[in-house]
C-alpha cells in the first residue's frame, strides 16, 4: 500500500518510521498514494483536494492491527476534560500501555512482522482528541468513554454541533457486544445516545453505588467522575473489585492537573496548566477549598467567559491575568462586578505577584483557561515553568 503523510510532528514521524519497516507498505507522495494520513494538527480545510481517503493515524493503526491474529482490546477515551486522567487510570488498572493523545502514537504498537505478534498488548487505552476523531472511520473500541462535552476548540470546529459530532465518532463503529461509558449529567452526550449501538453505562457523582469515593485520594467531584469511568471500564473486562480499588487508592493524579507543588508561607501552590478552557478552570476552583489566588490567561480560544467569571467571583479573592487573552478576561470579569484584578506581563511576574498578595488565602492556582501557545510550546512546558518558579521561592 502506498501511504502519504500530512504533517511532520510526533504523529507524522511515527507513521513514517513504522511504515518504512513494514512489508508491502511504502511512504509516497499524495499523488501516488492509495491512502493519505493526516496529522491531528492539520485542519480539514488544509487537506489536499483529492478523491483519495484521508484518515487519521488512529484509523491506520487500527486497520493494520486487523492483519494480525492477535489483536488488542481497545479502550477509546475522549471528552473536553478528564480524558488524560481516565486514560492514565485505566492504564494503571489494566496494567496496559496508553496511546494516542498521550503516550506513544498507536501505530508504535504494530509489530514489524508476524513473528513478533506475541508482543501485541492485551489492552491499549487510547486517548482521542476531536482532531484525531475527525478522520477516524472504522476504529472500533471495545469500550468507548466520553467524559463531557463543553465549549472548546471552536476555532477548529466552528460550532458546538461540529465539535460534538467529532466526539461522537468514538462509538460510531461499536456493536452491541461493546460498551459505551458516558457522563449522565451532560446534555450533549444524552442527545447522542439513540445513535449508539453499544451497551451503555452512565456515571453520575450523585449515585456512587460502589462507594468509589472512599478509595479516591485526589480531590474534586470531577475526579470521582473520572474514577467511575475507569472502574466501570475495568469491571467490563472482568477485573476484580478488590484489585480495582487497590489500584485506585494508589493513584495520585496526573501531572499538570490540579497538581500540588509546594506550600509557601501557608499558601498551597497548584499547577493546573492543563486547564486550557473555562470549564476545566471552573472544575479546578471547585475542587479546592476556601478562597485562593488565581492565575489566568494565555492564548485566547474565544470561548464564553460568563460561567468562569461567576466561579472566579465565588472562589478567587484575587486574580492575576497574563497572556494574549488578559484584556478580554479583564473586561469580562469587570463586567461581572469583579475588580480584584492584577495584570502581569508573564508567568514569572504573576507568580511573584501572587505570593506577594497572599494574606489569608488558602492557595495559589495556575489554571489559565487558555491554550499556552502565546508564550509556550505546550501546556506541559508552561506547567513545568510554573513548578520551577514556585520551587525558587520554596524554602
Amino acid at each position: 500500500m502506498n501511504i502519504a503523510v500530512l504533517g511532520e510532528g510526533l504523529t507524522g514521524n511515527a507513521i513514517k518510521q513504522k511504515i518504512s519497516i513494514l512489508p508491502d507498505h511504502i511512504i509516497t507522495s499524495v499523488d501516488e498514494a492509495d491512502v493519505i494520513i493526516a496529522s491531528p494538527g492539520i485542519p480539514p480545510e488544509q487537506f489536499p483536494k483529492t478523491e483519495k481517503p484521508i484518515i487519521s493515524e488512529i484509523e491506520l493503526a487500527y486497520r493494520l492491527f486487523q492483519d494480525y491474529q492477535k489483536k488488542p482490546r481497545f479502550i477509546g477515551i475522549t471528552g473536553t476534560n478528564g480524558k488524560t486522567t481516565i486514560t492514565t487510570l485505566i492504564g494503571d488498572m489494566l496494567d496496559c500501555p496508553v496511546a494516542g493523545n498521550i503516550g506513544k502514537p498507536l501505530i508504535s504498537f504494530i509489530p514489524e512482522n508476524k513473528e513478533q505478534e506475541a508482543a501485541i498488548p492485551d489492552y491499549i487505552a487510547v486517548e482521542l482528541s476531536s482532531y484525531q476523531l475527525e478522520t477516524t472511520i472504522s476504529f472500533r473500541p471495545d469500550v468507548s468513554i466520553i467524559t463531557n462535552i463543553t465549549e472548546d476548540h471552536l476555532t477548529r470546529h466552528k460550532t458546538m454541533q461540529n465539535y460534538a459530532k467529532a466526539k461522537a465518532k468514538i462509538f460510531e463503529s461499536q456493536t452491541p457486544t461493546d460498551l459505551f461509558i458516558y457522563n449522565e449529567l451532560d446534555p450533549l452526550i444524552l442527545e447522542m445516545l439513540p445513535t449508539c449501538q453499544a451497551q451503555k453505562k452512565g456515571f453520575d457523582v450523585n449515585h456512587d453505588y460502589l462507594r468509589i469515593k472512599e478509595h479516591l485520594n485526589i480531590p474534586g467531584d470531577h475526579n470521582l467522575e473520572n474514577a467511575m469511568a475507569a472502574v466501570y471500564c475495568s469491571q467490563f473486562f472482568g477485573l476484580a473489585v478488590e484489585t480495582i480499588f487497590s489500584k485506585l487508592e494508589k493513584f495520585t493524579g496526573v501531572e499538570h492537573r490540579i497538581e500540588y507543588v509546594a506550600t509557601i508561607n501557608n499558601i498551597d501552590c497548584y499547577n493546573d496548566s492543563k486547564g486550557t478552557n473555562p470549564e476545566s478552570t471552573i472544575t479546578a476552583l471547585k475542587a479546592l477549598h476556601g478562597q485562593g489566588i488565581l492565575i489566568l490567561g494565555g492564548k485566547d480560544k474565544c470561548t464564553s467567559l460568563d460561567q468562569l467569571c461567576k466561579c472566579v467571583k465565588e472562589h478567587a479573592s484575587k486574580t492575576i491575568l497574563i497572556g494574549e487573552a488578559k484584556e478580554r478576561f479583564c473586561n469580562a470579569l469587570t463586567a461581572h462586578g469583579y475588580t480584584s484584578i492584577y495584570m502581569e506581563t508573564d508567568l514569572s511576574s504573576a507568580v511573584k505577584k501572587g505570593l506577594e498578595l497572599a494574606t489569608d488565602e488558602k492557595y495559589l492556582l495556575l489554571s489559565p483557561a487558555c491554550a499556552s501557545f502565546d508564550m509556550y510550546n505546550n501546556f506541559e512546558e508552561r506547567g513545568t515553568h510554573f513548578k520551577l518558579l514556585i520551587k525558587k521561592y520554596f524554602k
